[in-house]
């Protein structure tokens, strides 16, 4: 099932969460949630890596906070700076030694 989830869909769900409610679902402004995009992503994270339901490579940019596919795109060097990934848009604001040799 979790291969089948696309990373537009995850966005979807991501923006959602964010409290930008998608034209199809009719939903009472007061009931939509409104996290930050740290929060949001928490709840993206939480649902790849506890419960398994969302693929894992699915990653939020460190600079501009969008998501995107480390599988296919972008970045990150986990020994030099656990924890920071960068999408192929903001690859050019990374630390230079940030690139894999």
């Amino acid at each position: 099932m979790k291969d089948s989830i696309t990373l537009d869909q995850v966005k979807e769900l991501y923006e959602f969460l964010q409290g930008n409610n998608p034209d199809s679902i009719l939903m009472g402004k007061r009931n939509h949630p409104k996290m930050n995009y740290e929060k949001a992503y928490n709840v993206i994270w939480f649902l790849q890596e506890h419960l398994r339901v969302l693929p894992s490579s699915f990653e939020k940019c460190s600079i501009c906070a969008n998501l995107y596919d480390r599988a296919s795109e972008g970045h990150y060097n986990d020994e030099k700076y656990p924890g920071k990934f960068y999408c192929t848009w903001c690859d050019h604001l990374a630390p230079e030694d940030s690139f894999e040799d």
